[in-house]
Parts: C-alpha cells; structure tokens; sequence
C-alpha cells in the first residue's frame, strides 16, 4: 500500500466498503436516469466526472508525498 502511510487501514476499508455499494447501485441508477431522461447519456457522463473529481481530491488528501521504500530506492 504505498498510496499513503499514515491512512493505511481507514483508506483500504473506506474504500472496499463504498466500491461494494457503488457496484450495486450504479447500474441501476444508471438505469433509472436513462428511463427519466429519454436514453440520453449526457447526465451520466457528467455525474461520472463529478464522481470522479471526488474521488481525486479524496485520494489527494489522504495520500502522502513520501515514499515509504525511500532506503531501499538510496541503495541503487
């Protein structure tokens, strides 16, 4: 896990527990939005872009900026 190490855990588990959830939901809100919507893909799209703006900035401020093998990359 070389994403963070200060948030190793809450990382993992936080984001485990949402991506079982959105497995399940996203396709029938997808599914919902296309029937509301006439077949119109547009505000899926934009939803997805939201979603994964969040995302960046979720993972931006639980990352950290140092490496944690940094003695291992010195010896080469």
């Amino acid at each position: 896990m070389d994403i963070t190490n200060l948030y190793q855990g809450l990382f993992m588990g936080v984001g485990n527990t949402i991506a079982s959830f959105v497995t399940f939901l996203v396709p029938i809100v997808v599914a919902y939005t296309l029937r509301e919507y006439g077949d119109d893909w547009t505000i899926v799209f934009q939803c997805l872009v939201v979603c994964n703006l969040i995302g960046v900035v979720v993972v931006m401020s639980l990352s950290s900026v140092r490496r944690i093998d940094d003695a291992i990359m010195q010896a080469y």
